[in-house]
């Protein structure tokens, strides 16, 4: 979206590594061209997939539209892989 994308952007100018989700691979283009990593997600409805994407990132930036069972579902992927990579050391 809008605001995802300038935040990726802005983080790839400062040379991070960045991935960004979508949710239809005919998107791919436009990231890579600015050099951010397509992860694409067609449903959110089971985070798995994201998940593992997740233990790779040190943070996340999420700029969903908020939706409660999304953004919840989001949060709960994202604070487990964290108390795992904690756990790991």
């Amino acid at each position: 979206g809008y605001i995802g994308f300038g935040v990726a952007v802005g983080l790839r100018r400062a040379e991070l590594r960045v991935f960004g989700v979508i949710r239809q691979a005919r998107h791919s283009t436009r990231l890579l061209q600015q050099e951010i990593e397509p992860i694409v997600v067609e449903s959110f409805e089971n985070v798995s997939s994201l998940a593992e994407q997740l233990q790779h990132c040190s943070v996340i930036v999420d700029a969903v539209d908020f939706k409660a069972d999304l953004s919840d579902k989001i949060l709960r992927a994202a604070l487990t892989v964290g108390q795992e990579r904690t756990q790991k050391g």
